[in-house]
């Protein structure tokens, strides 16, 4: 058909924030959102923290739980959005996060004092608990 989907173009920048459940004591904790740069559409490198407002930060925070518990996804996710100065977009979700030296989740766990041991570590210790109680 003759049928045409326009969509505007949001400059802004591209970030991703991850939920961890049950991590550090808390029931979703939420890493520092961190920017992901691309070169020909592909992911290079991540920098902590992004680049944004104490308040943009939440609205990421906030909207990356609420996907999370929305959608049930387990132990992990990470979320993708790009921000704006004033709106934030909603890309993405992935529940198995890229565990390298470069990716997000090493970067934003590395920017509170923690680590990939940490994390892996944890998700060792969640998946006995829930193993017990199955």
């Amino acid at each position: 058909g003759d049928d045409v989907l326009v969509e505007q173009f949001e400059k802004g920048i591209h970030i991703a924030c991850h939920v961890i459940e049950g991590f550090r004591g808390k029931a979703h904790y939420t890493t520092i959102p961190s920017e992901r740069v691309y070169d020909n559409g592909f992911s290079v490198s991540a920098h902590a923290p992004a680049p944004v407002s104490a308040s943009m930060k939440k609205r990421i925070e906030d909207a990356a739980v609420y996907i999370h518990k929305t959608l049930e996804l387990g132990h992990v996710s990470e979320a993708h959005f790009v921000a704006t100065e004033r709106s934030l977009f909603f890309l993405s979700v992935d529940t198995s996060p890229i565990l390298t030296t470069a990716g997000s989740l090493q970067v934003s766990l590395e920017a509170v004092g923690s680590s990939l041991k940490e994390y892996a570590l944890h998700l060792i210790d969640q998946a006995q608990i829930t193993r017990r109680y199955e």
